[in-house]
């Protein structure tokens, strides 16, 4: 592969062969292709708002679109998502690790697997006597959490593969399990229609919350651990005030109420039902004060992005949808073959996780795009962007890979401040790419 530099002044002289737009306006006489080598690298870091050469903005974009026009639709264009394969019953539910490097799942094949997405490797943990309803990781990340039809939660060492901790008395499925703060205690919401709060160095319920009058299908903390919020099969919500024993309900799904999750002020809450529906309430109010709609099934999960102007939310109708709530913008992934139980963010808000009666979870790197981030890059920028492509696509067999250590020990200082500079979202979708390419050509050995 050439050096960046080289592939830019390449990349130039052809848009002067397939274009007149370096003729089509007077400021740009002389064009791109008289300047000196370095004085076009100067030229090429610039943003399009501080051009140092007299290049109209639209030549610019003219020129990115150029180099970038074959790589328009994988890398704009369409949703890509990495598949992990390996559960042998439904999956219920997956969630990344704090770096983003890692998968934590639960399944109904009675195993949690955590994949190391950057390795490859797969981590089985098995002793769970049922489906596994959820996992989760600690704080640490070496120890994870989870629960199961088995009417247990366990709690297992990541270093030895081993549960060492079993917490017993719910007398249904453990549908979620989570840890407080400190670690000390666990929520648990169960199908017996309780939630329970165990202490983990006695192992037993410290505390019962009983009120539902089914199953309990998810609970949560508030963030000073003061409140718990309970999403029911008997289509209700519930607050609960540990230190006064007050029990808010909240009314109005029509179906079970498959998950509830708090806003980050502690003020609102936002719940998926069965009825297709995914609501938000004030908490002062006691009412849903906005209504999505759009999911054509059962909505089993819905939860807020970190800035709480988007939602992401999971249905039995097999897609994931993101609702921009300023907007009104609904942006719908498809891929599933079957419904899905879950959707998650990632921390860098650039990938979403999902996992799906299909067996499999998918990591999805969202469609963005083509004409805002054209209009936001260098041409330095774009052919960097052609240049990972590229690779990426090239990448069919292992013997490519003394090839490719041999061209990143080459890359220059240039390169890489260049790559620094790419949009987190762009990033996300080569890394997307490599990832299924990678995949693929595992297949094809």
């Amino acid at each position: 592969m050439k050096s960046l530099n080289k592939l830019i002044a390449s990349l130039l002289m052809g848009v002067s062969m397939v274009s007149s737009v370096f003729a089509a306006d007077p400021a740009s006489e002389g064009g791109l292709n008289s300047m000196p080598e370095n004085d076009l690298r100067m030229h090429t870091l610039q943003p399009l708002s501080k051009d140092l050469y007299p290049v109209p903005k639209y030549l610019q974009s003219k020129i990115i679109g150029y180099i970038l026009n074959d790589a328009k639709e994988e890398l704009f264009d369409k949703p890509l998502a990495q598949t992990l394969q390996g559960h042998t019953n439904y999956v219920q539910s997956a969630v990344w690790s704090a770096d983003g490097q890692r998968v934590l799942s639960a399944s109904s094949d009675g195993t949690i697997k955590i994949w190391n997405l950057s390795t490859g490797d797969v981590q089985t943990l098995q002793g769970h006597r049922g489906c596994v309803n959820s996992a989760v990781w600690s704080a640490d990340e070496k120890r994870v959490l989870s629960a199961s039809a088995d009417n247990t939660i366990k709690i297992w060492n990541l270093e030895t593969g081993k549960a060492f901790q079993t917490l017993q008395g719910h007398i249904g499925s453990v549908r979620s399990a989570v840890w407080s703060a400190d670690e000390q205690r666990v929520l648990s919401a169960s199908d017996d229609g309780t939630i329970k709060i165990w202490n983990l160095e006695t192992g037993k319920v410290f505390q019962t919350l009983q009120g539902h009058t089914a199953q309990v299908l998810s609970a949560v903390w508030s963030a000073d651990e003061q409140r718990v919020l309970s999403a029911s099969a008997d289509k209700t919500i519930k607050i609960w005030n540990l230190e006064t024993g007050d029990v808010q309900t909240l009314q109005g799904h029509r179906g079970w109420v498959n998950s509830a999750v708090w806003s980050a002020d502690g003020q609102r809450v936002l719940s998926a039902s069965d009825d297709g529906i995914i609501k938000i309430w004030d908490l002062e109010t006691g009412k849903a004060f906005q209504t999505l709609q759009g999911h054509t099934a059962q909505v089993l999960s819905a939860v807020w992005s970190a800035d709480e102007k988007r939602v992401l939310s999971a249905s039995i109708d097999e897609t994931i949808k993101i609702w921009n709530l300023s907007t009104g913008d609904v942006q719908t992934l498809q891929g599933h073959t079957a419904q899905v139980l879950s959707a998650v963010w990632s921390a860098d808000k650039q990938r979403v996780l999902s996992a799906s009666h299909d067996r499999t979870i998918k990591i999805w790197a969202s469609p963005i795009s083509y004409e805002k981030h054209i209009n936001r890059m260098s041409v330095a920028q774009a052919a960097w962007i052609y240049k990972r492509w590229q690779e990426i696509r090239s990448k069919t067999d292992d013997s490519k890979e003394e090839e490719k250590e041999e061209e990143e020990q080459q890359e220059s200082e240039y390169d890489v401040k260049i790559g620094e500079t790419v949009h987190p979202a762009i990033l996300a979708r080569l890394n997307a790419l490599e990832s299924i390419h990678k995949n693929s050509n595992k297949k094809n050995q």
